[in-house]
């Protein structure tokens, strides 16, 4: 049978797979949501408790992050698997935070104290499908996770906590030390670390010193697009589309000329055009206070909750516009919309100046009015400026009312640019004349090695400029390589985990999960692997596999192989290699290497015999590997250096085979010596047959007893050639 008789799937396709990776684990969950509830009808309670975890999920879904279980009133979320991000500890600290905010947002607007806590810790977990069947769900298992338990069960209220290792790969964040702890099962850890949001500086400017290059074409683009918006007097609207770290902040930071806040703010760039950034706080929908500061000019202030109309908030409460801003507003209506009361009236209300009052008339548009009389004082601001107006909303939420406002806002006759970015173009979007998109491609291959030397040490720029090709000309992993290589110790050091391999792990994620696993197991081989070998790691599956390897360029052919008839390749860096070596799951890799051992076996028993009993020794065949050593001792002993070859043999003489076996490796090695003429080498040598010869007389079998008899044999025969060397070195020529 070549399929299931149960599902239907082929039989020589892989089952799903279990992967080492490095990742950011996030712990939420509510604070006394029992006590809050406990009088409440259970359906309520469900309810209730389903808001929080979907506010709460499309935070941590913000940050691309990966809820990974629903546990009750909180949730286990995952940042680096089953797809990583080079700045997933950023990712997973800041997608925690937003939650606890929007779930904070949700019980001032529900009229209950809701309050949640999170712990967030990075390690190196199991990723992948756990159960079978429908009870099957991937999910991430190590005692990485279980710290991350125990820091959101010691957290505060409102708080996140985060471990060492999250502490020390987030460098743009800013943590404090908290009180000591003492966390179940975590005796060594003695304090955790607690974020403080006020100071993240994920959005401060980039430096002066990091190039902008590779964007001719998109700067052209967006320009053209705020020129035709000047001189037809009409609304349009821009997508800019991309993958995450590809640039689309930075892109309308330099076009535009202004850094981009965290909530709404307007500043004027030459000649007068006014450019607005709207970045809504994650999770919530557009705030009007933030469009009346923008077309009032009020003062800046921190952002306010959207609320419905009906919301029975009056003015001067808890982030309502100031008493001294209304007469301003008032002023400004009457200016822009004359003879327009309904729309004053709602645009004060929406910003809780006043009292909402209830709408009883059918609009048969269908349209929300508020939205609309904000479209409408919007558009007359835009033509009494003579300048176009530039809105841009950078990765904003999903929002129904801000869908709504911006599709209004692009029909406005009036000079506004609104401009968008998104991984990808939403359904719904119209193609029309007013509405129009790019997609940003990766950076060609010299810009790409222009930004990352710019930022990179001098003594390591011909390093970087090796890797560049690993990360697709995206700019965000360029620029963390670049600032990894600018500390040269943390980024090279091989003993643990470096912000290289984050980038790199990344890298890999792009590619499918066969194609993954391939790539993972070949690394196991070495530096290089062979057509044959790949053939036999995938099962047979390597030709598609290949192709994609190929031309993404993890792997590279060599011009010559070490084997005959069989196509070489070696990976396109040591660190890559390294990097899809730490995916393979350590219960696997003797398999492997037993696979690779046995395959280079067929093909090359005496060239690498010495990395095949490596393979060997790896998958726990040590008898197997002390063969295929003692053949490349051998062939050490004729053609290498002494110290190479004793090492092969001090290397033989520790591995726990039986100790006829060691007595033999012995001799031999003592052969080698008087061979070169190392007499002293040499009686160190037989003195070691010797010693096993006896002990092996007194404790092995009665069947090694005759092999030891001949090894004692040849021992001493060799001792007696070993004695006349030093004479025969001495006598005269001839």
């Amino acid at each position: 049978m070549r399929y299931c008789g149960m599902c239907g799937r082929p039989l020589n396709e892989p089952t799903a797979t279990r992967e080492r990776r490095r990742v950011s684990v996030v712990f939420i969950d509510l604070v006394g949501f029992s006590d809050l509830t406990h009088d409440e009808d259970a359906e309520l309670v469900r309810d209730l408790a389903d808001e929080v975890l979907r506010v709460a999920s499309r935070a941590i879904g913000n940050e691309d992050g990966y809820v990974a279980a629903l546990r009750g009133d909180g949730l286990m979320a995952v940042f680096g698997a089953p797809r990583s991000h080079p700045d997933d500890p950023e990712r997973a600290v800041r997608g925690a935070a937003a939650a606890l905010t929007a779930i904070a947002r949700l019980g001032e607007a529900r009229g209950r104290p809701l309050q949640g806590r999170a712990g967030v810790n990075t390690g190196t977990v199991i990723a992948g499908t756990v159960g079978a069947g429908r009870a099957s769900e991937y999910t991430v298992m190590g005692s990485a996770v279980n710290l991350a338990a125990r820091l959101e069960e010691a957290a505060e209220p409102g708080r996140v906590w985060v471990g060492a290792d999250t502490v020390k790969a987030a460098r743009r964040l800013t943590f404090e030390t908290t009180d000591p702890v003492r966390l179940a099962g975590f005796p060594e850890v003695t304090h955790a670390h607690r974020y403080v949001p006020s100071r993240d500086t994920r959005l401060a400017a980039f430096p002066s010193d990091v190039p902008f290059v590779g964007r001719e074409r998109e700067i052209v683009f967006l320009q053209e697009a705020r020129d035709q918006v000047a001189s037809t007097g009409t609304a349009h609207e821009v997508w800019l589309l991309g993958e995450t770290g590809v640039g689309k902040t930075r892109l309308l930071r330099e076009t535009f000329g202004l850094d981009a806040p965290i909530n709404a703010r307007t500043e004027i760039v030459p000649p007068r055009d006014a450019v607005t950034w709207l970045r809504a706080p994650l999770g919530d929908a557009l705030t009007w206070s933030d469009l009346a500061g923008v077309v009032f000019d009020l003062p800046m202030r921190p952002a306010t909750p959207p609320l419905k109309e009906g919301s029975p908030r009056q003015p001067g409460g808890e982030g309502s516009l100031n008493e001294e801003d209304v007469p301003r507003i008032e002023a400004g209506l009457r200016r822009l919309l004359p003879g327009e009361p309904r729309w004053w009236r709602a645009i004060l209300a929406s910003v809780h100046a006043i009292e909402v009052e209830p709408w009883h008339r059918i609009d048969r548009r269908r349209v929300n009015r508020t939205a609309l009389a904000w479209r409408d004082l919007l558009a007359a601001w835009a033509r009494d400026r003579g300048a176009p107006w530039i809105v841009i909303i950078d990765e904003a939420p999903p929002s129904a009312l801000l869908d709504e406002f911006l599709a209004l806002l692009r029909e406005a006759d009036a000079p506004i640019l609104v401009v968008r970015s998104a991984r990808s173009l939403p359904a719904g979007v119209p193609h029309e004349h007013r509405s129009t998109h790019v997609t940003l491609s990766p950076l060609p291959l010299d810009a790409a090695d222009a930004l990352v030397r710019a930022l990179t040490a001098p003594e390591l720029r011909e390093a970087a400029s090796a890797l560049v090709p690993q990360l697709d000309g995206i700019p965000g992993h360029l620029m963390e390589l670049g600032f990894a290589l600018s500390h040269a110790a943390d980024a090279l050091d091989a003993s643990g985990d470096t912000p290289l391999d984050a980038l790199l792990q990344a890298r890999l994620d792009r590619l499918d999960g066969p194609t993954r696993r391939l790539l993972a197991h070949a690394s196991l081989a070495g530096e290089r692997v062979w057509d044959g070998l790949l053939h036999t790691l995938s099962g047979g599956r390597d030709g598609e596999l290949m192709d994609t390897l190929l031309a993404e360029r993890l792997l590279v052919r060599e011009p010559r192989s070490q084997l005959t008839k069989q196509r070489e390749y070696r990976f396109q860096s040591e660190l890559l290699r390294r990097t899809a070596r730490e995916l393979v799951p350590l219960n696997e890799r003797a398999p492997v290497h037993l696979t690779i051992a046995t395959w280079l076996e067929a093909h090359a028993p005496l060239a690498l015999s010495e990395a095949i009993g490596e393979h060997f020794l790896a998958g726990e065949a040590v008898e197997a590997a002390f063969a295929h050593w003692l053949a490349a001792a051998d062939v050490a002993a004729r053609t290498r250096t002494p110290e190479e070859a004793d090492a092969l043999y001090g290397r033989l003489l520790g591995l726990g085979v039986g100790v006829a076996e060691r007595a033999h490796a012995a001799l031999d090695w003592a052969r080698a010596c008087v061979e070169r003429g190392d007499g002293v080498r040499a009686t160190e040598a037989l003195d070691l047959a010797e010693r096993f010869v006896a002990e092996g007389r007194r404790d092995g079998p009665s069947k090694v007893h005759g092999l030891l008899d001949r090894v004692a044999q040849d021992a001493s025969s060799l001792r007696l050639i070993d004695a006349t060397a030093p004479v025969l070195d001495e006598a005269p020529n001839g």
